[in-house]
């Protein structure tokens, strides 16, 4: 499968040199701090200042709340779409967009692997790429939203490893406080303490042979972050009230729903950890992103809820349409919850779009304004405007847009907005 993957950036102004980089990556990130894919020393960036994402219609720009802004046109963005040859600035930086390519990247065929189901592209990449790392020993950092699903990502790779008949342990650290969360990574000794009246092991030990999930791990107390990482390192645990250390056989899948980039740039999370827990990576999608899976899911959770209940049950046209259109901010763990409540209460067999009670479409679809245009409208608006407030002088919209003469010509030709401008003496 092909799909957006490599972005070619001009970066010009402040302390460095101009330069034009290629990155072979769908999301890039840029600020100050060294976690970031872009480092920039410039006093006015924040710690990680905004992102870029590459889709199929051009370049998606982010800013991460940063403190000065990213600026486009002369005016503060928080989100917007850019296109080959079009500019931005944040802080003393102006970033161009020189060009986007697509890479072949492997996917399965199949739209399951080991409880995870999925038949968008992007999960079925995912499925890949963990058919991959199943068969490795490498740790796995997942990234992704609330309810998208990161412990089956742990429990789907530890499945298909060699590791499978071995233990499979979580430790939650949302819920730890800081003498808890030591001794469920460490275990302690009898006696180790007044309550100790028996020996127990840490979650280490626990999972030794096999894989440890650690979930929220952006929650981990600061002052335990680097005996976590001493044990990552030399694969070792001491428990407390124990002076020898114990060696454990341990493959770690960790997640969190945090920005852990962000929590290092604020001094948050440590940064040697960070760097140790993404010797792989997956960002797991959120279910907006995932095309068509609403509904995949959906048929998938209902056959094992109808079982449940003793009843099959299944949507109708219309509650399949509110499915698709609904943004799941609760990601699967909302969708199952919402079906999990109509079969239940339902008791014909078919579950109709009120059964559901999704309200009206998510606000993230209703407060996109122009956004909610197919890309080639939106430019076409764009610079349709751009022309207008610039009087219609060509050299002034130039100025204004980031764009050279020549690359906003050829555009304006493109969308019927070009009839000889003001300022164009060539």
């Amino acid at each position: 499968m092909r799909r957006p993957g490599q972005l070619r950036l001009r970066i010009t102004g402040g302390s460095a040199s101009p330069r034009a980089e290629t990155f072979t990556k769908d999301r890039i990130i840029c600020g100050r701090s060294v976690v970031n894919d872009i480092v920039l020393d410039d006093p006015s960036l924040s710690g990680t200042h905004f992102s870029l994402k590459l889709v199929q219609d051009g370049v998606r720009v982010m800013d991460r709340s940063s403190t000065n802004g990213t600026w486009f046109c002369g005016g503060r963005v928080s989100e917007l779409m850019l296109s080959a040859g079009m500019s931005f600035t944040a802080g003393a930086y102006r970033f161009e967009i020189l060009g986007t390519d697509s890479v072949e990247v492997p996917v399965l065929t199949a739209s399951e692997f080991h409880g995870m189901h999925g038949e968008s592209a992007v999960m079925r990449e995912v499925f890949a790429r963990l058919s991959r790392l199943a068969l490795t020993d490498l740790d796995l950092f997942v990234e992704g939203e609330t309810g998208t699903g990161k412990e089956m990502v742990a429990r789907a790779l530890h499945a298909a490893s060699p590791r499978s008949h071995l233990p499979f342990a979580v430790l939650d650290c949302a819920w730890l406080t800081r003498n808890l969360a030591e001794e469920e990574i460490f275990g302690h000794v009898k006696g180790a303490y007044t309550q100790a009246h028996d020996a127990a092991p840490g979650c280490f030990e626990v999972a030794n042979g096999g894989t440890l999930f650690i979930d929220e791990i952006g929650e981990l107390p600061i002052d335990l972050q680097p005996r976590l990482l001493r044990v990552l390192d030399r694969r070792e645990v001491q428990r407390l009230g124990e002076r020898k250390p114990r060696k454990v056989d341990v493959r770690v899948v960790a997640a969190t729903n945090r920005d852990l980039r962000q929590m290092v740039a604020d001094g948050q999370f440590r940064e040697d950890l960070y760097f140790r827990l993404i010797e792989e990576s997956i960002r797991l999608p959120p279910l907006r992103e995932r095309d068509g899976d609403a509904n995949h899911l959906a048929d998938v959770l209902l056959t094992k809820l109808s079982q449940e209940v003793g009843r099959e049950h299944s949507l109708t046209g219309e509650a399949r349409e509110a499915v698709k259109r609904y943004g799941w901010p609760g990601n699967v763990r909302e969708l199952y919850k919402v079906l999990r409540r109509a079969s239940r209460l339902v008791q014909s067999p078919e579950i109709g779009p009120g059964d559901l009670r999704l309200g009206s479409v998510h606000a993230s679809e209703r407060e996109m304004g122009c956004f909610e245009l197919p890309f080639s409208e939106f430019e076409t608006e764009y610079f349709k405007r751009l022309m207008a407030d610039s009087g219609g002088n060509l050299s002034e919209a130039a100025r204004r847009s980031g764009f050279s003469r020549k690359a906003l010509r050829e555009r304006l030709k493109r969308h019927g907005v070009y009839e000889g401008a003001a300022g164009d003496e060539s």
